[in-house]
């Protein structure tokens, strides 16, 4: 296995192990948070990019092929979509 992909995963496995004897030092019951609290963070950093890409495609698409509407309707598309994202990150955890 090479060195790139064993320090991380070495550090990882550490850290766990870490925050694992600190909680049951500190009388917790429950190991499971550290890996949810992982696996909810990797979800995160993978879908989040995804979406992103997907809305900037799709706005670009819609834009250059002026479909469904003509060009008229595409600055009443285009303000609903930025109003929507600007409510978006004010009411949710951006």
């Amino acid at each position: 296995m090479s060195t790139r992909l064993l320090v991380p995963i070495l550090g990882l496995a550490a850290g766990a192990v870490a925050l694992s004897a600190r909680r049951s030092a500190r009388g917790s019951r429950s190991g499971r948070q550290p890996i949810g609290g992982l696996w909810l963070d990797a979800m995160t950093v993978t879908l989040v990019p995804l979406v992103f890409g997907l809305l900037v495609a799709g706005v670009g698409s819609a834009r250059s092929s002026g479909a469904a509407g003509g060009r008229r309707r595409d600055g009443a598309r285009h303000a609903w979509f930025v109003a929507l994202l600007i409510a978006a990150c004010a009411l949710g955890p951006c």
